[in-house]
């Protein structure tokens, strides 16, 4: 039952309909929340936390485990890779005498050939401490619920250290946290063609680590306006928000497919590409009913609409692009499949980015939500300071006169 009714809570909808128990209720009158729409929104936090925990661990445990028990698979398929370049060079850019070593006696990409320096050292305890920040973050803001700024400060610590930090290692170069052994029997050509595939191997690796991080940002905030609107439907901040945010986020998603669909295109990519980029589009084109104080039934009902249709078109494009990435091969390797010696991604795999790119989605929502409550309230502390001044009335009048000439049909 309690698990249930944390799933209900972290997915809910609206967060007026939120219903506290007698003894959470308990717990914040003696904290001092006694509004029932802080408690609403404290309540609902508390929900999602719980759920963040739950994926975050599991996500954690199956990524420990794929990095202490399998730690080859991908190496097998990189080796290949590797000897398909060096195949590839020494075909279309000769330089000086060709090697003597068969592909096949390079078959192990693995750290034999190279050595870890300090900077990498320390770049790759930071990415492992950063694996276990999220949940650890959420168990203690979970257990310290009542206590809104105190949790509010350990989650941003939370996501610079497991959101900022992991991107900033991925910018520096692959050659600061690896050193070559070269013996000197590699000419110009393999060294040239090592590198390539040293950089490619990392830049791949990188790609699907950042992934999570990257679709989870903009949807976790763009689920924190919608909690927030609901929330508190007076307010106009959350909805505009929204609205600003989204053209942006199509447009990092149109980048990311033109580069896709250089490699491999189809009829699945293409439409769920549409798909995809068409959903956040729809917070823009209902933005009258977004951005304005919700104060009827009806304009909750609207907004509940646009939200299922952004949903509906979100799984349709996912389903699609799924079928897509499933059927990519480049070079005989497939994206997704079982044979650790022919595929990048395993089941494994996919459960394992599955469940993080929610439990960070969902951790987003809540930051989120904290940061907009945050602003909220500053503005709201502005307003009440504003009103009644002669700079009101000054930008009042102002508004009015916009306001007829916006709606003036005479030229």
């Amino acid at each position: 039952m309690f698990f249930l009714a944390t799933l209900r809570r972290a997915f809910a909808s609206n967060l007026q309909t939120i219903r506290s128990s007698a003894r959470e209720r308990e717990k914040l009158s003696a904290a001092g929340v006694e509004h029932s729409t802080i408690q609403n929104y404290l309540v609902w936090r508390r929900g999602v936390l719980i759920f963040v925990i739950i994926c975050t661990v599991l996500s954690t445990a199956l990524l420990t485990y794929q990095t202490l028990y399998e730690p080859s698979d991908r190496s097998q398929i990189l080796a290949s890779i590797e000897a398909q370049l060096e195949e590839y060079f020494e075909e279309e850019l000769p330089s000086g005498p060709t090697s003597n070593i068969d592909a096949s006696s390079n078959s192990e990409f693995t750290n034999e050939e190279e050595s870890t320096t300090t900077f990498g050292e320390i770049a790759y305890a930071v990415e492992s401490l950063s694996w276990y920040a999220l949940p650890l973050a959420a168990f203690a803001a979970a257990m310290f619920w009542t206590r809104f700024r105190v949790t509010h400060r350990m989650m941003l610590i939370a996501f610079v250290f497991s959101f900022l930090f992991p991107m900033l290692l991925a910018l520096c170069p692959w050659s600061w946290s690896y050193t070559e052994s070269n013996d000197g029997t590699l000419t110009p050509t393999e060294k040239r063609t090592e590198a390539i595939a040293y950089g490619i191997a990392y830049g791949v690796e990188y790609l699907i680590v950042l992934l999570p991080t990257v679709l989870s940002l903009v949807p976790g905030v763009q689920r924190a306006c919608l909690r927030v609107k609901t929330l508190l439907p007076q307010s106009v901040l959350p909805g505009w928000l929204l609205v600003a945010a989204s053209p942006f986020y199509a447009l990092v998603l149109l980048v990311m497919f033109v580069a896709i669909n250089q490699v491999a295109s189809g009829p699945y990519f293409f439409v769920g590409m549409l798909l995809l980029l068409m959903a956040p589009l729809f917070y823009c084109i209902r933005a009258d009913i977004v951005t304005k104080p919700l104060t009827t039934p009806e304009s909750f009902k609207s907004l509940r609409i646009v939200q299922g249709c952004v949903s509906i078109t979100t799984a349709m494009a996912g389903a699609l692009l799924l079928f897509f990435i499933a059927g990519i091969e480049v070079q005989g390797f497939g994206i997704v499949g079982l044979s650790p010696e022919s595929s990048l991604l395993h089941p494994i795999d996919i459960a394992q980015l599955v469940l993080e790119t929610i439990g960070r989605s969902m951790f987003m929502t809540v930051l989120g939500a904290d940061i907009l409550m945050q602003m909220n309230l500053s503005a709201w502390r502005n307003q009440k300071d504003f009103f009644g001044t002669e700079e009101a009335v000054s930008y009042g009048n102002a508004m009015a006169q916009m306001q007829r000439v916006a709606s003036s049909t005479v030229s």
